[in-house]
């Protein structure tokens, strides 16, 4: 799954400035600064995805900022990728972010 994909350097958008047919994308990941105001129309390529965000965390601080929520039977891989493709009544359900920006007190 193509990860931090709203991110202007380093990502799979930032260097190809598109998915690749060839490649079945059904899930991509965004960051948790852009999750917490996230825009489907600003990020058009993204349509037809499953979109997930998780922390990112490079500090002990940001562990946590983002959190997606999953249908899912089971917590095993099988079910977290039924999810992510949208099979049999599992599913993304959204994300949330509790991101801070490092000005704020």
């Amino acid at each position: 799954m193509p990860a931090h994909v709203d991110k202007p350097t380093c990502s799979i958008l930032s260097s190809l400035a598109l998915f690749p047919d060839y490649l079945e994308i059904p899930a991509v990941e965004i960051t948790p600064r852009i999750a917490k105001d996230f825009n489907i129309d600003n990020y058009k390529l993204l349509y037809g995805k499953q979109i997930i965000t998780s922390s990112d965390a490079h500090f002990l601080s940001e562990i946590g900022q983002g959190q997606t929520i999953l249908d899912m039977e089971k917590l095993n891989f099988q079910e977290l990728i039924l999810a992510l493709k949208n099979i049999s009544k599992r599913c993304v359900r959204g994300f949330k972010s509790y991101y801070k920006s490092p000005l704020e007190n």
